[in-house]
């Protein structure tokens, strides 16, 4: 990595403080997670460049499930954000305390990062959160109910926090009141379902043996997986996340 990371650190996340140590040997990085007399060794520890991500197994961070860390490291400060099992996140932050492992004058200059924390990871992520009106109108669609009244044309649709409220024509609110989308020329569907998916799997096949029957694919699924919201833009709102096809049986 471009910056030295070994250490004791304190760690803050959801309004808990942790002691968080990282260490490195020949074989990788690793490190455990502390507080009071708790303590527990963490889960596939990665670091590239500046960047740091980290999990907390089952059970063991008060929160059910597996608990995911990402974000970025700059001169003894790292924040980004943390993935609960149930789907909530928060953002963390941590202090380097102390370093353990002092680092090899090797002549090269390091070269500082100004990278910001973005959601989702990567190129296509965002440095701030994107509006969510309360209320949406769109006017004049095509709107394919998928029910007994078939394909609706030039009908308006009203949503009102996340849930269609009403479909007719000429639905009138008042004005600055909602978000109006022209719906000319287009198409409102519901939902749509992927069937059989493995997107945002960082590892979908376990090669140690046939039957895996006690892994779960909530955990290792990678919640910044650009692949989601490619298609939760094309329509795309549920998906059944597959394993692999190496076992007979892959949990």
């Amino acid at each position: 990595p471009l910056v030295s990371v070994a250490g004791q650190w304190t760690l803050k996340e959801s309004g808990n403080e942790w002691a968080l140590n990282l260490n490195k040997s020949p074989k990788g990085f690793g490190g455990k997670i502390s507080m009071d007399e708790h303590s527990f060794k963490l889960k596939t520890v990665k670091i590239e460049q500046d960047r740091i991500t980290f999990s907390v197994d089952a059970d063991t961070i008060l929160h059910k499930g597996n608990t995911r860390f990402t974000g970025t490291i700059r001169e003894g400060k790292a924040s980004g954000q943390v993935f609960y099992a149930d789907g909530n996140t928060a953002n963390w932050s941590a202090l380097l305390d102390s370093t353990r492992v002092k680092k090899k004058n090797d002549g090269k200059k390091e070269i500082a990062s100004d990278l910001e924390v973005v959601f989702p990871d990567g190129a296509y992520g965002l440095d701030e959160d994107v509006p969510s009106p309360k209320t949406i109108l769109i006017n004049d669609a095509t709107i394919w109910t998928s029910g007994e009244k078939g394909v609706l044309r030039e009908y308006d649709i009203l949503i009102q926090d996340g849930k269609v409220k009403k479909i007719d024509r000429n639905i009138s609110l008042p004005r600055g009141n909602a978000l109006i989308i022209d719906g000319t020329g287009k198409h409102v569907t519901p939902g749509l379902i992927d069937a059989h998916s493995h997107m945002a799997g960082e590892s979908i096949n376990e090669g140690f043996q046939n039957v895996t029957a006690e892994v779960r694919m909530r955990d290792v699924i990678e919640p910044n997986d650009v692949a989601m919201y490619r298609a939760l833009a094309g329509g795309l709102t549920t998906i059944n996340l597959l394993h692999g096809s190496a076992n007979p049986i892959g949990g």
